[in-house]
């Protein structure tokens, strides 16, 4: 049963499906917070903490891709799209821009509840087997520690610099690979040649990693 202090933001305009999506989630225990606009539910995903962020497409005053690439780029949490959208390259893009997971509508109630629960249940797995030692957004394998929330990537404790795109990939894919596998093959293997770029860029030894770079941006190049 989900804790009653885990929160729920559903930015969403249609009235009907927000409330429909807001008694579900209440008669499980969640508590739901609904806003209609798209930039007043950016403001509030940034300001406010909630376990999970449940994001239409289509809304009025900012677009929900634009809100989905906003909000990932501060914050580590569940991101969730409940889109008419059918487009195969909408759910791509969406599930690239750092979406956990895509729900069509019209969904079955039941379906997405169990979705939000696994999604809530899985976060915080991760969180907590990450340890208070390791900062939120940080993910670490193989001598690579990859910092989210700094941009920072470091291999054997030595800082190295990555393209935006190549750290962007080196991230999102040990993260979400269970959503990359579901990415149709013939949008794979752009991503795996850059995924590649990126491996080889954080292979390098901790001589090569002193220089700093030229132009940075949260210390991932330009």
């Amino acid at each position: 049963m989900a804790d009653a202090k885990q929160r729920i933001l559903v930015i969403e305009d249609d009235v009907y499906i927000a409330e429909l999506i807001r008694d579900y989630l209440e008669i499980n225990n969640f508590q739901v917070v609904v806003e209609g606009d798209g930039l007043k539910g950016m403001e509030r995903a940034l300001k406010e903490r909630f376990a999970l962020i449940l994001l239409d497409l289509m809304l009025p005053g900012k677009d929900g891709m634009a809100i989905c690439r906003n909000i990932r780029e501060k914050v580590d949490i569940p991101i969730l799209m409940v889109t008419a959208r059918i487009e195969e390259v909408d759910r791509v893009r969406g599930l690239g821009l750092g979406a956990d997971d895509y729900i069509m509508k019209p969904f079955a109630p039941a379906e997405l509840v169990a979705r939000v629960k696994s999604h809530v249940s899985r976060y915080a797995r991760l969180t907590k087997n990450s340890g208070s030692a390791k900062p939120p957004g940080e993910l670490e394998f193989g001598g690579i520690r990859i910092n989210h929330a700094t941009h920072q990537v470091f291999v054997d404790d030595c800082e190295i610099t990555l393209t935006r795109k190549e750290f962007d990939l080196l991230y999102f894919l040990p993260s979400n690979i269970l959503i990359f596998m579901r990415i149709p093959k013939r949008f794979r293997k752009t991503n795996r040649e850059h995924a590649k770029q990126a491996s080889r860029a954080a292979a390098v030894s901790p001589s090569a990693c002193t220089p700093p770079p030229i132009s940075t941006w949260r210390r991932v190049s330009v």
